[in-house]
């Protein structure tokens, strides 16, 4: 499993806990909605 270090993008959506965060290295962009697990979007 990688190691993965993330950099959170603020957005008004945060608000309703749905958080985007960009991967430093591969800058994988990830969602995490609540309580959830991050997944990749793009």
């Amino acid at each position: 499993m990688p190691y993965y270090f993330f950099r959170e993008i603020w957005t008004p959506l945060a608000i309703f806990e749905v958080r985007f965060y960009k991967e430093i290295y591969s800058k994988k962009l990830f969602i995490k909605i609540g309580n959830r697990n991050k997944r990749v979007v793009f």
